[in-house]
């Protein structure tokens, strides 16, 4: 493809991916009818996404629009007839064309109404073929309105425990963090102090910071920090998103301490 089609794909603010849908959601052997499901933002950049679901055996060839608004916020994604552009060139805007195949999914991104992050709900609406251009065998499921949660990271220490090198006579503590919320967390630093001594407080190694990039929803990082001999103790605290880089939704739970004998 060339740059300049590239970015005008892009453009477009809107990007959709196509599957099959499951044999349980097929509804009209000998029609078509098209619905919209799975309202709700995109984990990572909080953009609006919604399947577009064909669940009738025939195809949608007929041009249609869905009016989609986001509280306040209105757009229109139009579905047209396939173009070419010069030659072998791709279609531009192919993956907003008709037709849509029976028993076809596509999945719609829509920048342009993107939340922020933990902004609380947010009303949907989508109006599937909003000008009834298609005939369809069920038009009562066109429009669907639903309130979703604005995607919100909330990171924690899931575990501390011993991490044995491999003749059991020195061991580490080997830290588990999660983000346990529903949208991925930008750059966010962990800090982790250790001491191995019997009695007395934290002491700092070289480099107390870890520094992550990201983690999605439900992902998990490891690591080990401090060395101990097996007769001793050794204390550990580990904070995540200590410089509060990051909103989440519970901002209690990101300390742990812990003495591991």
């Amino acid at each position: 493809m060339r740059p300049h089609v590239f970015a005008f794909l892009l453009l477009f603010g809107a990007s959709l991916s196509a599957q099959r849908i499951d044999v349980t959601e097929r509804r009209f052997p000998n029609a078509i009818d098209l619905t919209a499901t799975k309202l709700g933002f995109d984990s990572r950049t909080g953009a609006l996404v919604f399947d577009l679901v064909n669940r009738g055996g025939v195809a949608a060839t007929t041009p249609f629009k869905i009016d989609v608004v986001r509280d306040a916020l209105r757009t229109t994604v139009e579905f047209s007839a396939p173009s070419m552009h010069g030659g072998n060139e791709p279609r531009i805007g192919f993956t907003r064309n008709v037709p849509i195949d029976p028993y076809e999914r596509r999945h719609v991104v829509l920048t342009d109404l993107k939340v922020d992050q933990c902004s609380a709900g947010h009303t949907i609406s989508v109006s599937v073929d909003s000008g009834n251009a298609v005939a369809e065998a069920d038009e009562k499921n066109n429009q669907v309105q639903q309130t979703v949660m604005a995607p919100c990271p909330d990171l924690t220490v899931v575990s501390i425990g011993k991490n044995w090198n491999n003749l059991h006579t020195e061991y580490g503590a080997e830290v588990t963090i999660k983000n346990q919320g529903t949208g991925s967390v930008g750059r966010f630093n962990v800090f982790a102090v250790t001491s191995n001594q019997l009695t007395g407080i934290f002491t700092l190694p070289d480099t107390p910071f870890r520094t992550y990039e990201t983690l999605g929803p439900g992902e998990t990082a490891k690591f080990t920090v401090g060395n101990a001999l097996a007769v001793e103790k050794m204390w550990v605290r580990v904070v995540v998103d200590m410089p509060n880089w990051n909103k989440e939704s519970d901002e209690n739970n990101n300390e742990m301490r812990k003495t591991l004998n």
